[in-house]
């Protein structure tokens, strides 16, 4: 999606840019955020109490519901939006690091040290940006060992 959007480096990874460049409508209010799909025009609503990283998760959650997703939550089977949350939070951990812009960091041995240079780089939370290192790290691990 990045590459057909023309977004290369983690500076264009922001609520405002990807909004743009998809042609969404994207709102800020005071009740928890939601997302809306309809006749191709996307709409996005982030809650504006919560900080600018948790706002850019949010906003890419969301973003996972309305390209990928159909059907109102409300009407759905709890196993289904169960199912649809899980995808989404998946969704959030790749489209807000992605692999190909974090191979270009160059990262302290420290953990610590790194989570903060990848929360600052990409704008998400270090709770984030410590599961996704983890998980870059696990499956490198994994890759090198031949699982």
């Amino acid at each position: 999606m990045y590459t057909r959007l023309g977004i290369q480096n983690p500076s264009q990874l922001n609520v405002f840019e990807i909004a743009y460049r998809l042609n969404a409508w994207l709102y800020f209010n005071d009740f928890p955020s939601k997302s809306i799909e309809r006749n191709g025009l996307i709409s996005i609503s982030l809650d504006r109490r919560r900080s600018p990283p948790e706002q850019w998760e949010d906003f890419l959650h969301e973003l996972c519901h309305v390209l990928r997703h159909s059907g109102n939550q409300m009407h759905l089977p709890k196993p289904f939006v169960e199912l649809q949350e899980w995808d989404a939070d998946n969704f959030l951990l790749y489209a807000a690091i992605p692999y190909s812009m974090y191979r270009n960091l160059i990262l302290p041995s420290r953990e610590c040290e790194a989570i903060d240079i990848i929360a600052r780089e990409f704008g998400c939370t270090h709770a984030l940006a410590e599961r996704r290192l983890q998980q870059i790290r696990r499956r490198t691990y994994q890759y090198v060992i031949g699982l």
